[in-house]
């Protein structure tokens, strides 16, 4: 009997983090988004911690933690300037998103995961 709670509760697992994966990957719509606006000269905020930045980025990213960006808000740049932000799964990117727009940043961009970093790269029309 007690396999049968074992068998579910990996199954549980398994399918929260396959939604999980799928909720941090962007479409192609998405995509070029981000990549035009980078192209355009948006800034391109990492809010990970600085040991997570340390560990890779993506070139040209500034650093500013998530629980730091309230109080750093003019690192990220002019108000109506295009920012990017990104984390490791798209949560903290998220919330900073959010952030940033309740503060008054006009054009927001949420990359999600740093993982999607390559996808932008070669995203085409």
């Amino acid at each position: 009997m007690n396999w049968k709670i074992y068998l579910a509760a990996a199954a549980l697992i398994v399918a929260f983090l396959i939604y999980k994966q799928l909720r941090s990957r962007l479409g192609a719509e998405e995509l070029l988004a981000v990549r035009e606006a980078l192209a355009s000269g948006a800034r391109i905020v990492d809010v990970r911690t600085p040991g997570e930045f340390g560990s890779g980025h993506v070139p040209g990213a500034v650093n500013i933690p998530l629980a730091e960006l309230p109080a750093r808000l003019k690192k990220v740049g002019k108000k109506k300037k295009p920012v990017v932000v990104y984390c490791r799964s798209g949560s903290r990117s998220a919330h900073a998103a959010s952030i940033l727009r309740q503060r008054g940043f006009a054009r927001v961009l949420d990359m999600k995961a740093m993982t999607n970093w390559q996808r932008v790269q070669a995203a085409t029309r």
